[in-house]
């Protein structure tokens, strides 16, 4: 198994190394129009690590939030892909969690792990080599993750 927690840890100091001037409080709405996102077909894939790593990493390991059902296999790192009925405001609020501060994101993924039991979302690991630029990644091997593996991360 990967070193998940690392992973996580490293993403999650990335982002606690923001001002809090940037960091703002999310709303019960702004936490419901992230996951609504996911809920209508949207999708989103993420390296785990810090930014100044990724560059020297030769694996990197990724971790894909989308609906249960989704067919998709192919991704853009970073990117939030909108699913169709997906709407423009909720994957902006899913970008803004890039800026939310670590608290934020983790209550986000706690409450998106709240979802996974009833299948409602997915949420996947995979290791792949490094990729340039927005250049589309395929999922060939993935851990699905579960409601207790994905709070696990959080830890």
């Amino acid at each position: 198994m990967f070193p998940l927690i690392t992973y996580i840890t490293c993403l999650l100091f990335s982002l606690s190394q923001q001002s809090e001037a940037q960091t703002k409080q999310w709303t019960e709405k702004d936490y419901q129009t992230a996951l609504e996102f996911f809920q209508n077909g949207g999708s989103w894939a993420v390296i785990l690590a810090a930014g100044t790593k990724v560059d020297s990493q030769k694996t990197w390991t990724v971790l894909v939030l989308s609906p249960a059902k989704s067919k998709q296999y192919t991704y853009t790192l970073g990117a939030a892909e909108l699913g169709e009925k997906s709407s423009i405001e909720s994957a902006q609020k899913v970008m803004d969690l890039y800026d939310a501060g670590p608290d934020i994101l983790k209550e986000f993924l706690r409450r998106y792990a709240g979802h996974l039991q009833p299948g409602i979302l997915s949420a996947r690991l995979w290791l792949t080599p490094p990729v340039k630029g927005s250049q589309p990644i395929n999922v060939k091997a993935a851990v699905t993750l579960t409601k207790k593996g994905l709070l696990d991360l959080l830890k």
